[in-house]
């Protein structure tokens, strides 16, 4: 698989956007909007291509993350369980901001905001325990260059995700990976 690969159809709950560009860029014409749920459909013989820059480090991390997710009900979720879940999913593909994450999860930032200081906990917390939880997965289980594992998780620069990562855990990203290796 690479990057021309379209499903045959995708169906989203949310209401259809007037510009319609990039949906149809990134997913191909059959877009429905407006459905019972969030689908893509695609033929049997995709599931048998290879995909191209696939990383068997990051699989070992992506299916503990989704193994996690699957253990308890979306319903059941604290919001800041469900923020992290959706960081989590994002991780290195999109922006993650507090207005964004707010929109996603139909509310206000105001609302997000005051409902997780009400759980004892920030945006800006979570999103930092998320990219830390990742960035120590990524050393520990991957041979990924630290310098990778930066651009991986969206930092801009590898000296911010350094200063980040010793913020938080008190020792250089190089230190880190030779304490767990050994």
């Amino acid at each position: 698989m690479g990057p021309d690969w379209r499903p045959k159809s995708c169906s989203f709950t949310f209401p259809k956007s007037q510009d319609l560009t990039v949906y149809r860029r990134i997913f191909g014409a059959d877009i429905r909007f407006d459905q019972t749920e969030n689908r893509l459909t695609f033929a049997a013989s995709t599931l048998r291509q290879e995909i191209h820059g696939s990383d068997p480090g990051l699989l070992v991390i992506l299916r503990n993350q989704a193994d996690a997710i699957l253990a308890q009900p979306w319903s059941d979720q604290s919001l800041a369980r469900k923020v992290r879940l959706i960081l989590s999913s994002r991780i290195g593909q999109a922006e993650m901001r507090a207005e964004l994450m707010a929109e996603h999860l139909n509310m206000s930032a105001t609302n997000l905001r005051r409902r997780l200081n009400d759980e004892e906990t920030s945006f800006r917390r979570l999103r930092l325990d998320v990219l830390q939880a990742a960035a120590r997965e990524a050393l520990e289980l991957t041979d990924k260059s630290v310098s990778e594992i930066s651009e991986d998780l969206g930092y801009a620069e590898i000296s911010a995700f350094n200063r980040a990562f010793k913020r938080e855990e008190g020792i250089s990203p190089l230190k880190f990976r030779k304490r767990a290796i050994s």
